[in-house]
């Protein structure tokens, strides 16, 4: 058995197989990249209620720093003033 472990490692990776483990992660990428552009914001952003989006917002990124609680805060502001406009 050690004789086919010690030949599994000499032997070389071809290039059509990094090219499909980077084919695979891209597509891992594409579907992520949906779920987080289509479903997340609107499981966690309500708008014009920035205390209940607030609340919405996973633990971890309740105990964001501040810098980013800011941002969270003035992308409310701005959608209140954007739905004021139309």
């Amino acid at each position: 058995m050690e004789q086919h472990l010690l030949k599994a490692k000499e032997r070389p990776v071809s290039i059509q197989t990094y090219a499909r483990i980077a084919g695979v992660m891209f597509l891992m990428a594409i579907a992520g990249g949906g779920f987080g552009e289509a479903y997340a914001p609107s499981a966690i952003i309500v708008s014009g209620n920035a205390p209940l989006t607030a609340h919405r917002q996973p633990r971890r990124v309740r105990q964001a720093p501040r810098p980013y609680l800011a941002f969270l805060v003035v992308g409310q502001l701005l959608a209140q003033e954007q739905n004021l406009g139309s």
